[in-house]
């Protein structure tokens, strides 16, 4: 495992400090979690930021004491905006499935298909992401 794959923010951080429930699928926290630090989190404090700080904590010597600004920084900044940011990422891909059938809203019971509102909807978020990663690879 390469540093550029740590993740700054654990599923159980996330379900201890949020509303989150404990049976949301690890599969969906940690696609969320991956898109608020490539897209979000990167976009605020910079490619180079981010990776010094999964590397320190890859080679965990984030807790070494002449490390204490990036431990300040993801402790009291990164993580809390993360919590929020994955909460907000895992909105549509927990409420929304695609299958083979198409595009359709979990209830407990059952799926349900969607109308045309809801598909553009889905398409939006998932569009968003991709032109996040088209912009950053044209430039």
């Amino acid at each position: 495992m390469s540093h550029r794959n740590v993740l700054l923010i654990s599923e159980d951080y996330l379900k201890t400090e949020s509303f989150l429930d404990d049976n949301v699928s690890g599969k969906y926290l940690l696609t969320a979690i991956k898109m608020a630090q490539d897209i979000e989190l990167q976009s605020i404090i910079g490619t180079k930021l981010l990776h010094s700080i999964q590397k320190k904590v890859f080679d965990n010597v984030i807790e070494l004491e002449d490390n204490w600004r990036y431990k300040d920084l993801l402790d009291n900044y990164i993580q809390p905006f993360l919590l929020y940011q994955v909460l907000s990422e895992i909105v549509i891909p927990i409420s929304y499935k695609m299958s083979n059938f198409g595009v359709m809203q979990s209830s407990d019971e059952k799926d349900y298909a969607v109308d045309n509102k809801q598909i553009n909807l889905v398409k939006k978020f998932y569009f968003d992401k991709a032109n996040v990663y088209k912009e950053r690879l044209q430039n």
